[in-house]
């Protein structure tokens, strides 16, 4: 697979960072990144087109947890926090725009089956619970409860359906493990190339071979004449 990068500024935040060309976010609200933000839509995304939407981000979660949580590498780095904790801090501000403004997916809620990580997902979900009632700044009535208990039962049922699909994505190249390999290696050419890159709106090509595990980047050349 191949994909073009664009180095640009985060219109938001003020950072400096690639962009996928390509997804269906306006620019403007798109945040730009390092490797392993483009690590996470191209691995643990089902279509970068579809980037963008709450029911999409919910299931990406969840092949985050098959791709990186069950390993322990969210981040590789020394957090205290476990791989649940982590993944429902993401859920976190996600939920309580949600409460608060109206149940919005993006997308229908999926009808699904149980998937082999059940256990997993409702420990997230508890974790990211507990997280909800202590930074919710409003009054819990009725209503809150009631929306926050939607909130979790459709969660759960996006992010299922997105360990199915991470599952068949990945079954035949080797499974998890070769996805977690996969990602890295993105993660880490990305975050080369951001060594130097030159100017906004520069481009780079990311090529992704996933059954050999190889990636690679480069600049895009520019004829300025």
């Amino acid at each position: 697979m191949r994909y073009v990068l664009i180095y640009d500024e985060d219109k938001k935040y003020g950072n400096k960072g690639f962009r996928i060309k390509g997804s269906s976010i306006d620019p403007a609200e798109y945040n730009v990144g390092d490797g392993r933000l483009i690590a996470h839509d191209i691995v643990e995304h089902n279509n970068i087109k579809d980037i963008g939407s709450v029911g999409d981000e919910l299931m990406a979660l969840a092949a985050l947890w098959y791709v990186r949580g069950q390993f322990g590498d969210i981040n590789r780095n020394q957090s205290s926090a476990s791989g649940e904790e982590n993944i429902a801090s993401d859920i976190l501000y996600m939920a309580l725009n949600q409460i608060k403004d109206g149940l919005r997916y993006g997308m229908p809620v999926p009808i699904v089956r149980g998937c082999m990580f059940d256990e997993s997902i409702d420990n997230i979900l508890y974790e990211a619970r507990k997280m909800i009632l202590k930074e919710w700044d409003e009054p819990k009535d009725d209503g809150f409860y009631r929306r926050l208990g939607i909130f979790l039962a459709d969660a759960r049922r996006f992010m299922i359906s997105g360990i199915h699909s991470v599952v068949a994505r990945y079954q035949r190249i080797g499974g998890a493990t070769a996805a977690n390999t996969v990602f890295w290696n993105i993660a880490e050419a990305v975050d080369s190339a951001l060594r130097y890159a030159d100017y906004e709106g520069q481009e780079f090509n990311l090529s992704v071979v996933f059954s050999t595990r190889k990636v690679s980047i480069n600049p895009i050349p520019v004829d300025w004449y």
